[in-house]
């Protein structure tokens, strides 16, 4: 009720006589319209808070603030957000649990219905954390009902389970993210579309559904059962961004997509949240990030698969940090070696042997393709007058270095796998 509300400004707030006023006024003769069958009706409003109204959430904090400083048992609290509130009782067993239980129940329901209130009993959860070896599906009293204790209990949109493994909230974040990367992808063909970078910025949208409340839950990607459902998720959008074949393994197609690593980002997201209220915010964020980074271009450097890529990107802070450059269908098979390359197709059952079909008796790799093979003698030629002699251990540098360096290279690269394509698939034809 609207006199609760103004009561508490009085007498707990204490806020000013002109400043209650005014909010006296506000909540005074106010009428709610509303259309039926019959025609126009109104009906005289004498409480709650109106949503969309830029009072609405602090009117509701004010009536509220009463229950989260009710006394309460011992090793019993409250916790608030909205109009939801949990109550947490601490206990050695589960009788002790239920005493508490019931007290701080009778105490709050005493409170809401002196304030008007009453207790939504359908959405009234029960949760037991605990990690001793009992049966979790027990009943516990609540007033005159009977509850049964959940498995899993979503609170402000993240899962909790008996045992804190966020298994659950795992789970429904990637499958609800998988959803919508399965979505998007169909707005990003490998030739044509968006840009890399447009393909990025609609993809985060899927990393946004996974990190939703990682702050708490980041560690129990430690967990490789974990970390590869939602890595799996992540690596299909990576695998949009760099229009890249999905027989690209995970580790190199984030470096290419410049995406980090799920469990890294979740883990960053959390130093920064821990530490905030210590350095600031900001400086806590960079700092985060710094951490992230060192951990992933360690990750990099450890990492067996994608070799061909780590050649090219050894440095993952520089590749991160270029202000230019996109990557694309042809710069990405370029960055990979998968693509138009007999090597390649070789293991994928696509060809007889992985040797050149110009040169006989050399491996068809990235490397000979771009640069030994005879056949693109004349292309490769144009580029080393444009930027200097051609080296794998320095050319993504240089590129990164310079914008007409990058978009001559992926000239060069587009040139050569368009000329290549027909005369490779004529040849598997033959």
């Amino acid at each position: 009720m609207w006199s609760d509300i103004l009561d508490a400004l009085s007498d707990v707030f204490k806020i000013p006589d002109y400043l209650l006023r005014m909010v006296k006024s506000y909540l005074s003769d106010r009428e709610l319209l509303y259309d039926s069958t019959d025609g126009t009706h109104s009906k005289r409003i004498t409480g709650g808070a109106a949503q969309g109204s830029i009072l609405g959430p602090d009117l509701w904090n004010i009536s509220y603030d009463g229950i989260l400083k009710m006394e309460v048992p011992r090793n019993t609290f409250l916790v608030g957000y909205a109009d939801d509130i949990a109550v947490v009782v601490v206990a050695r067993d589960i009788e002790e649990a239920q005493n508490g239980l019931n007290q701080v129940m009778r105490r709050a329901g005493g409170w809401l219905e002196d304030h008007g209130l009453s207790l939504a009993r359908e959405k009234t959860e029960l949760l037991l954390l605990t990690k001793q070896r009992i049966p979790a599906a027990i009943p516990f009293q609540v007033e005159d009902e009977e509850m049964e204790v959940k498995a899993v209990v979503k609170y402000l949109g993240v899962r909790l389970d008996t045992k804190l493994t966020f298994w659950a909230q795992i789970q429904h974040a990637a499958e609800a993210a998988s959803k919508v990367t399965t979505a998007l992808s169909r707005l990003m063909a490998n030739v044509g579309g968006p840009t890399a970078k447009k393909r990025r910025l609609l993809m985060s949208v899927t990393d946004s559904i996974i990190l939703y409340g990682c702050e708490i839950w980041a560690d129990a990607l430690q967990k490789e059962k974990y970390r590869k459902v939602v890595a799996s998720v992540q690596r299909r959008g990576a695998l949009r961004i760099a229009s890249a074949y999905r027989t690209v393994s995970e580790p190199a197609v984030l470096v290419i997509a410049g995406v980090m690593p799920i469990d890294l980002r979740a883990t960053e997201r959390k130093t920064a949240y821990s530490t905030k209220e210590e350095v600031g915010a900001k400086e806590a964020k960079a700092r985060a990030r710094i951490q992230a980074m060192q951990r992933w271009q360690e990750r990099w450097r450890e990492e067996h698969r994608g070799r061909w890529t780590a050649r090219l990107i050894p440095n993952l802070e520089r590749w991160m940090a270029r202000k230019h450059g996109e990557v694309n269908y042809y710069l990405t098979q370029f960055l990979t070696g998968h693509g138009y390359f007999c090597s390649y197709l070789h293991k994928m059952g696509k060809v007889d042997d992985s040797t050149c079909i110009y040169e006989e008796f050399t491996v068809d790799d990235a490397y000979h393709t771009f640069f030994e093979c005879t056949r693109f003698d004349a292309e490769r030629r144009v580029l080393e007058g444009q930027i200097g002699h051609l080296d794998p251990d320095t050319i993504v540098e240089a590129m990164i270095r310079s914008q007409d360096v990058w978009n001559k290279v992926e000239v060069f690269v587009r040139a050569v796998l368009l000329l290549k394509k027909p005369e490779l698939d004529r040849h598997i034809e033959g």
